[in-house]
């Protein structure tokens, strides 16, 4: 789905909501985002998906692993502003 939204829609007529509500199998995609969009959507994919705690052992998804990854390597900017939806 993000992939499509970046697709059709492009950067500047992104809806951020609608991305802010993905799940972390999304993260790759967004995190080709421009600065600020990138830390924004993230940060509230993050935060609905609970990325900033590992899963316990038996609830380990690839999906939240892999977006964990994402982000070690690149990791939210904190201090940013971010577009009034």
């Amino acid at each position: 789905m993000a992939e499509t939204q970046l697709a059709v829609r492009g950067v500047d007529r992104l809806d951020h909501r609608y991305l802010e509500n993905l799940g972390a199998e999304a993260v790759p995609a967004l995190d080709r985002l421009p600065e600020p969009d990138r830390s924004c959507v993230l940060f509230e994919v993050v935060v609905a998906n609970e990325l900033y705690r590992r899963d316990p052992w038996n609830g380990w998804n690839l999906a939240r692993e892999q977006a964990r990854d994402v982000l070690a390597r690149r990791p939210v900017q904190r201090r940013i502003e971010c577009p009034v939806p």
